[in-house]
């Protein structure tokens, strides 16, 4: 079992950017959590004669996930 944390980063908690040309927008936000991970593994080696192998397997859920959001607006240009 595996238990994660990542605390939000201050820009992505307080930034505030405008590009005058309005293609790049950056907005923060304050009312962020912790992002948190649980992970379970399991996995196996093997050797069959001249053959070894190792096989794994993981999953993982977030609680709170913190993500980058890209848009495209109508006139093409890319806001963040």
């Amino acid at each position: 079992l595996a238990v994660g944390f990542r605390a939000p980063t201050v820009d992505e908690l307080y930034s505030r950017f405008y590009n005058p040309t309005g293609r790049y927008d950056q907005l923060g936000n304050p009312d962020l959590e912790p992002e948190i991970g649980r992970g379970v593994e399991i996995g196996a080696n093997f050797e069959t004669g001249d053959f070894t192998g190792r096989v794994a397997a993981f999953h993982t859920r977030y609680q709170n996930f913190i993500e980058t959001v890209t848009r495209v607006d109508a006139t093409g240009f890319t806001e963040f």
